[in-house]
């Protein structure tokens, strides 16, 4: 069976371009438009993995995260947070303690993004 992957992003089109490569792959996809949304998926329907902007307005991206690993049922669900190229290291290093499994900057290659995300879901096994 595939492995299910939640795509959270405000951002319509970068969610679909990022769906469609990913069923490329043979990854099953499911979309949420807000961290509101993508919480309640999660606790729906158990992905394998979530990937999500850090840059959603509120509740910010990290609202997501921390109810996901609170939950009894979700807690288990690895992470995937994309970060703009234009938020800097140090940024990034100051929220490493929300960053628990992984992170890409966006724009990514494609076959980064695939070898994390294979990475992420061996590491779950």
């Amino acid at each position: 069976m595939a492995p299910t992957i939640l795509i959270v992003d405000d951002d319509r089109e970068s969610q679909l371009m990022l769906a469609m490569y990913l069923q490329h792959y043979g990854f099953k996809t499911l979309e949420a438009k807000d961290n509101w949304e993508g919480f309640e998926m999660a606790e729906a329907d158990l992905p394998d993995l979530i990937i999500f902007d850090n840059t959603l307005p509120k509740p910010h991206g990290y609202f997501l995260l921390q109810n996901i690993r609170t939950n009894y049922a979700t807690t288990h669900i690895p992470f995937l947070m994309i970060f703009s190229a234009s938020r800097s290291l140090e940024e990034v290093h100051k929220n490493q303690s929300w960053i628990e499994d992984a992170f890409i900057y966006s724009p990514y290659m494609p076959d980064d993004l695939i070898k994390t995300i294979n990475r992420l879901l061996s590491q779950r096994n």
